[in-house]
């Protein structure tokens, strides 16, 4: 069924354009003043993305001014939305991290005792699949039973959580040749699994169904290949709907796009103090130090596979 969900992406995003084409253009502006680049991201945070960041740009790392004036709407949104979510104090810095499908996803480094955080502003595409209540409930849930970030903010239009400070995994990392990985991320995403879905989705269907509605409701018929009609992609998910209702597939909590780069390992370093806390001396609960997943839009009631 991934062609179907690429083609309907493919298709809604065309009444996007004109919207991401004054992004584009504000993001050159931007980064051309030297200010702040804006991008389009759905990775958090890593050692390994920020590496790449810095060989990419000779100067990643930008001061965000605290004086009034400038007319850039990313750069307005983004100071904006700190002031939002109760974060006033001057940034020392804030970086664009590595790109992604939509989203713009930036660290901010604050004063202590805050220190750095992960701020996430929706994109239309974003906000088109999901009701603003739902909008960062994901991350919150997964946050609160340590599977994920922890969740400081969220609203309609943006989130903010914690950073988390280890590498994004790879496709190599998750099928190298004895490779413990997969182990480490097995009962982390039973646990994930077990967790109880939303109240708004309880008892209801995969929300996958509502995500491709959504998109199939701002379908741009003039974007289809001419083989393809709106008509044909409604019947194609009809089918596949009803192909999986009969199928009976087991429904659970689940990522909703667990892909590697959604994986985080945390260095050593990094969660030696958190074997201390006694929460996690408990059986089953070795791999919290280890693996953080992260980038919860899409989850909810998933099919499990």
């Amino acid at each position: 069924m991934g062609w179907l969900t690429g083609l309907v992406v493919a298709a809604a995003l065309s009444l996007l354009a004109s919207a991401d084409a004054r992004i584009n253009d504000v993001r050159l502006a931007v980064s051309r003043s030297g200010r702040l680049a804006a991008g389009t991201s759905s990775q958090y945070s890593s050692r390994h993305s920020a590496h790449q960041l810095r060989r990419q740009r000779p100067s990643p790392r930008c001061v965000l001014p605290s004086s009034p004036g400038d007319s850039e709407p990313l750069y307005t949104a983004l100071r904006a939305f700190l002031l939002t979510a109760g974060l006033c104090a001057q940034p020392n810095a804030v970086t664009e991290l590595s790109a992604g499908f939509c989203n713009w996803v930036y660290r901010v480094d604050l004063p202590a005792p805050t220190g750095s955080v992960v701020v996430k502003l929706f994109s239309p595409l974003a906000k088109l699949r999901l009701e603003p209540p739902m909008r960062g409930l994901g991350d919150e849930l997964a946050g609160e039973a340590g599977l994920g970030p922890r969740l400081l903010f969220r609203s309609a239009d943006g989130l903010v959580t914690t950073f988390v400070e280890g590498d994004t995994l790879s496709e190599v990392d998750m099928h190298a040749i004895a490779s413990e990985t997969p182990q480490l991320i097995a009962p982390r995403l039973a646990a994930l699994h077990a967790l109880p879905p939303p109240a708004a989705q309880a008892g209801g269907p995969p929300v996958l169904w509502r995500f491709i509605e959504s998109m199939l409701e701002h379908t741009d018929s003039k974007a289809l290949p001419p083989s393809v009609s709106l008509d044909r992609l409604c019947a194609e998910v009809a089918r596949m709907r009803e192909r999986c209702d009969v199928l009976q597939l087991p429904v659970v909590h689940g990522h909703g796009d667990l892909k590697p780069s959604n994986i985080m390992r945390r260095p050593p370093e990094a969660t030696a103090h958190l074997l201390m806390h006694e929460a996690l001396l408990t059986a089953g609960r070795k791999a919290v130090d280890q693996i953080c997943f992260i980038d919860f839009e899409l989850s909810g009631l998933h099919y499990r596979g």
